[in-house]
């Protein structure tokens, strides 16, 4: 055999092997994607019961108004003074309220939170956003976080 012919048998042995070995990926592929498609069972059920959506309170959207509108005579007929504070506190450092909006509300044992998102400006001229949740039970507010 002359060396001509070596080298082309040579060649032709190395192709048939980098053949080989892509083809052995491609299987290893097509298989992993297989098995991982039978066996997974997606993401674990949650083992916290979820608790049941509902409607903005009237109550809990006129305070929100109010609290945009800056109504303070409003405020203290809905509120006590405590939550008045609570309030506030929940809402600093915002100084100046631009807009209040309603995010979501959950029911459970009479007792429905109300989430709010209040975005403003604080003393020194800041754009701030911060959430609060008023908490209402019998159509009146009782507490605020």
């Amino acid at each position: 055999m002359s060396s001509t012919a070596a080298i082309a048998a040579q060649q032709t042995v190395s192709h048939a092997r980098a053949w080989g070995t892509i083809l052995c990926l491609l299987v290893g592929l097509v298989l992993g994607v297989v098995v991982h498609a039978v066996t997974d069972q997606g993401p674990a059920a949650s083992p916290y019961p979820s608790i049941q959506k509902t409607d903005e309170p009237q109550i809990a959207h006129d305070v929100a108004a109010a609290v945009l509108n800056d109504d303070a005579r409003t405020l203290s007929t809905q509120l006590s003074s405590d939550l008045l504070k609570q309030l506030g506190e929940a809402l600093t450092p915002i100084a100046d309220v631009r807009k209040v909006q309603f995010v979501g509300a959950v029911e459970d044992q009479g007792r429905v939170l109300s989430a709010y998102v209040a975005q403003g400006k604080s003393a020194q001229g800041q754009e701030l956003i911060v959430g609060f949740v008023l908490q209402v039970r019998a159509d009146q507010v009782v507490g605020v976080n």
